[in-house]
């Protein structure tokens, strides 16, 4: 999906751009991905990450309108927010750690009973034990989005070769040279 991405946004001023990839574009982990888009730190190591998060999920939305209206797909952004959920034995002690460290780092998180999370996501596991809403996050159909963004792409001008492996990174004269029949 940064691949599309990037060359969408490459195709948009103008360049002649190529997008290689050996097996067919977006089906590896952007096909696997969850969809969440959350500024939450995953790990302790993440937490300087928090800021660049945030921005960039203010930017999603207009991210996501471009992608629709220039390929005309829906991609499934879903900005109403995201659920954690925990299983464990000690989830309501854990939950109250996961919405203070969520607050201390400016974010938006609240309790919510396990009956009210199901309400709210019919799919969560009966065995959920705590979880908490974080209402400034979203979602997104990772697959639908990868299929836009490729299709937006081919339509800004980029062209797309799939099933083409760069055999050889780019000389200090700019050539490349490729497994393709073309370019």
């Amino acid at each position: 999906m940064i691949g599309g991405a990037i060359a969408l946004e490459l195709a948009q001023t103008g360049l002649r751009v190529g997008l290689f990839d050996r097996a067919e574009p977006g089906r590896e982990a952007s096909w696997a991905s969850a969809g969440i888009l959350s500024p939450a730190p995953e790990n302790p190591g993440a937490i300087p990450m928090v800021p660049l998060g945030k921005a960039s999920l203010s930017l999603y939305p207009e991210f996501v309108a471009s992608v629709e209206e220039i390929s005309g797909q829906r991609v499934g952004f879903r900005p109403k927010g995201t659920i954690g959920a925990l299983f464990s034995a000690d989830a309501v002690r854990d939950l109250s750690t996961v919405i203070a460290l969520h607050h201390g780092l400016g974010l938006k998180a609240e309790p919510l009973r396990p009956e009210d999370a199901r309400e709210l996501e019919p799919a969560l596991s009966p065995e959920v034990e705590a979880a908490a809403l974080r209402p400034d996050e979203a979602s997104v159909d990772n697959r639908l989005l990868t299929q836009g963004v490729l299709a937006a792409a081919q339509r800004s001008g980029a062209e797309i070769f799939a099933g083409q492996e760069v055999i050889e990174e780019l000389a200090p004269r700019f050539t490349l040279r490729a497994r393709c029949h073309k370019f």
